[in-house]
């Protein structure tokens, strides 16, 4: 999960705006219903997604959470 995040934001010099969910930083994720770590590779597939941020605006959120 570091090597998809914290670790990018260090490679690409910018780990002061990017890699971390932390006040300041943007933000690029995807709200889920499970914890994709603590399921079989085969169950994301069936995840509910409730809602994706891109650079901390909210880009889809489903209808029923607005």
């Amino acid at each position: 999960m570091r090597g998809m995040t914290q670790w990018v934001g260090m490679a690409q010099f910018q780990e002061a705006d990017l890699g971390t969910i932390e006040t300041g930083k943007k933000a690029d994720f995807v709200w889920v219903d499970r914890n994709w770590l603590e399921i079989a590779p085969k169950d994301v597939l069936g995840s509910r997604i409730f809602g994706t941020c891109i650079n901390g605006e909210w880009c889809y959120l489903e209808n029923s959470l607005e």
